[in-house]
């Protein structure tokens, strides 16, 4: 049985771990265009990493308008600004390190064999928050088998935080029916009652999980996960669980 229940920990701790790396990064990118690359250009055959902008721009219908400032180049692609240090200029035309183009500056452009392939990323503000998300390794279980479940706190303010957890019950977890509390994982437990303090750099997180095996009658509930920090109690969104 312990066996079992290290190998479901496990197995969800992998799955929640990619899947908040997916959560951290850019969503894929719309394809708006392929072309293909003059291998016969003389700054193509200098440097391989560098791109024809004034290509790129007049093959997507974006706009482009630039000027060199201070050996730099700084323009507008479309609405995206750009500054590079690192460019070349032949016969007129621009070029600029393809790694400049990524999802965060809003357009990708991936060179595949012959041909450069264009992609469109809509930016996201991000949210400055500390965020709690929950994640089970499944949504039906029954009612003889343990749930794995996980809790991530997450910094997202852009600056290194200091979290201060009330007690050693650092987080719970509670399943309710039609609106009602029905089992909460810190009933009959006994924690310490001293602060506990955490500091967290941005983007950093502490993740914490479990197997819980709450002994209710069959039917669909809300399971959501409690932070519980001195300033005040962070939850997690709902998830539906079917116990069969």
């Amino acid at each position: 049985m312990q066996k079992h229940r290290l190998i479901l920990i496990l197995a969800l701790m992998i799955f929640l771990v990619s899947g908040w790396t997916v959560f951290t990064g850019a969503e894929d990118g719309e394809l708006i265009g392929s072309l293909t690359i003059d291998m016969s250009d003389p700054v193509r055959r200098m440097d391989s990493d560098f791109i024809p902008v004034n290509r790129i721009a007049e093959h997507i219908n974006y706009e482009l308008d630039w000027e060199l400032k201070d050996d730099q180049v700084e323009g507008y692609l479309g609405d995206l600004f750009f500054s590079a240090d690192d460019y070349f200029i032949h016969q007129d035309r621009l070029y600029l390190p393809v790694d400049l183009f990524t999802p965060e500056f809003g357009l990708n452009i991936e060179q595949r064999g012959n041909r450069y392939f264009i992609f469109a990323y809509q930016k996201q503000r991000r949210v400055a928050e500390i965020k709690v998300d929950l994640k089970t390794n499944t949504d039906t279980v029954a009612g003889d088998e343990p749930l794995a479940v996980s809790v991530l706190l997450l910094n997202n303010t852009g600056e290194l935080v200091e979290v201060n957890f009330r007690s050693g019950l650092k987080y719970d977890l509670v399943l309710t029916r039609f609106g009602r509390e029905q089992w909460r994982l810190s009933d009959g437990r006994a924690y310490t009652q001293a602060i506990i303090s955490e500091e967290l750099e941005d983007r950093d997180y502490l993740l914490f999980t479990n197997l819980i095996q709450p002994e209710l009658r069959r039917g669909q509930y809300e399971l959501t996960a409690e932070i519980n920090t001195t300033d005040e109690i962070r939850k997690s969104e709902p998830i539906t669980i079917t116990i069969q």
